[in-house]
């Protein structure tokens, strides 16, 4: 497979991806319509159960849409929204809720299997209802930003307000609609909340701040939780278990599955939409462990493809880690066009080092730190607003990058090692030695018969000297095979070679310019 080809069919990927995701993205469309409004017709209720799981960004969202659609092409009418996530990115998280929320014409009910963390506790209130099993929890959606260095960054009051205002407001918004005390959604995002939740003598309750509980505890105001008191305190954000979230009104009840809600509901279940095995592909690729892997086989790929070009595997695998790379984290929000032109780029100029100029100078070097930035930059979510600067402005931002620069460093190193035990002893093992060229192309061992007969004499290189002359059989790029004089045989011979002038092409004449152990470096006379 030629460079060009690979890229070709890698961006023609990359297009079809965003082409279907613009079209699930059509889907996100509200539809007027009333619900049931009598006992009988509660009773009846189709419903559909769909699940959000693991990380939080821009394809779960897509997923999210597109399974809604498929649920109303199934006649449900209600939906119990099966949350487990830490939360992920928090723009994908705003757009979700929002998406919810514009859901007029059905009920949606979420049901925390374990956890609803940061975006997970966004979409979780965002939705009609909350109901949640033993041990879950919920909360802990703040916005925190971290020093270059490590450890946490202060933010003036207009940066801070700027970074947690959609946050906060969606909160508030979800809060307004549902019910839910705005104090304590707040208390989720904002550090500094202090929150009491209290009643009086006839019973009626209050969330209050510090002073209003100071204020009201001495008219005989009593905490409604006495082991939880306060609810949340100003050094931490808000986090609750299942039965404190009960006991504030914030979940309905505790039951042990979605389909449990839908009967407590009496809905019916029609359907239940899992993750197909898709989802689970690109979530799996998405993981720190997998992208890692590809970058190490990508790495592998283009050295061997360098080293022996012309198989087609090589380049192939090449192409394929490539797409995988660039296109998962395009599908789930990571990678914007800017980051995978900048990795292309580079892919462009490493090229041209290696086939067109001699040595390796700044083309390749510019090419390389194109390809480690832009890779680095496809781990990092978009940030939910802009603070001028060019220093990302949220905890996550600056997490996602340092494991990015770890994974992509790690391997690179993991490659290089490969690299070098693949140059140094795979050549001598008979299954692995055919990725090697030695074939030879017109003179010497021609016959794979005569190869077998003389295998000590084809892997020796202690007969080339300094200075001896020969002939390039196939392209240099910088390895290949060349053809010498073997005084021993009074014959010629080929000779596994690498250039030193990054490509040389089939036909040149060469010299041995220097060795390297077994390795025999050539220049092209002339």
């Amino acid at each position: 497979m030629k460079p060009t080809s690979a890229i070709s069919a890698m961006l023609m990927l990359l297009m079809s991806a965003a082409l279907i995701l613009a079209q699930v993205a059509g889907a996100d469309q509200p539809v007027d319509a009333a619900g049931p409004t009598t006992a009988a017709e509660v009773a009846q209720v189709p419903a559909a159960i769909i699940q959000i799981e693991d990380e939080i960004n821009d394809y779960t969202r897509a997923d999210l849409v597109r399974r809604f659609r498929e649920a109303r092409e199934l006649g449900a009418k209600a939906i119990v929204l099966e949350i487990n996530s830490y939360g992920g990115a928090a723009l994908a998280g705003l757009e979700t809720s929002r998406f919810i929320k514009q859901q007029n014409d059905i009920k949606v009910m979420a049901f925390i299997r374990e956890k609803a963390i940061s975006a997970g506790a966004m979409i979780a209130v965002a939705c009609d209802g909350i109901w949640m099993s033993p041990h879950s929890f919920i909360g802990d959606a703040g916005v925190i930003a971290m020093a270059p260095g490590g450890g946490m960054q202060e933010l003036g009051e207009l940066e801070r307000a700027k970074v947690e205002s959609p946050i906060v407001e969606d909160f508030r918004d979800s809060a307004a609609r549902n019910g839910y005390s705005t104090l304590l959604l707040e208390s989720m995002v904002v550090v500094g909340r202090e929150v009491y939740y209290i009643e009086d003598e006839q019973g009626n309750r209050r969330f209050v701040d510090g002073d209003t509980y100071k204020e009201l505890s001495e008219k005989g105001w009593k905490p409604v939780i006495p082991d939880r008191n306060p609810i949340d305190s100003k050094q931490s954000l808000l986090t609750l278990n299942a039965t404190v979230a009960e006991k504030v009104g914030l979940a309905k009840g505790i039951v042990h599955s979605a389909e449990e809600v839908a009967e407590k509901l009496g809905w019916t279940v029609v359907a239940r939409l899992d993750r197909t095995a898709g989802d689970r592909l690109v979530a799996m690729l998405s993981s720190m462990t997998a992208r890692g892997l590809l970058m190490t086989i990508l790495l592998i790929s283009i050295y061997m493809a360098v080293q022996s070009p012309g198989m087609g595997l090589p380049e192939a695998a090449a192409a394929i880690c490539l797409v995988l790379l660039l296109g998962v984290p395009a599908l789930t929000g990571y990678a914007q066009w800017w980051e995978v032109l900048l990795v292309l780029l580079g892919f462009v100029l490493l090229a041209v080092e290696i086939f067109l100029l001699p040595g390796f100078g700044l083309p390749g070097i510019t090419g390389l730190v194109m390809i480690i930035a832009g890779l680095v930059l496809t781990f990092v979510p978009k940030e939910p607003v802009e603070i001028p600067g060019i220093l990302p402005s949220l905890q996550g931002t600056w997490v996602a990058l340092q494991q990015g620069f770890t994974v992509v460093i790690v391997s690179m190193l993991a490659a290089a090692g490969a690299c070098f035990v693949i140059a140094r002893f795979l050549p001598r093992v008979p299954m692995f030695n055919r990725l090697i060229l030695t074939a030879t192309v017109g003179g010497g061992y021609a016959d794979s018969e005569q190869a077998q007969e003389a295998p000590d004499a084809v892997a020796s290189t202690t007969w080339v000297k300094l200075g001896d002359t020969g002939t390039a059989l196939t392209d240099l790029r910088p390895g290949g095979t060349a053809q010498f004089h073997d005084p021993n045989l009074n014959g010629p011979r080929n000779l596994d070679v690498v250039c030193d002038s990054g490509f040389i092409p089939a036909g040149a004449k060469l010299v041995v310019h220097e060795l390297q152990g077994s390795t025999v470096v050539v220049r092209r006379i002339g």
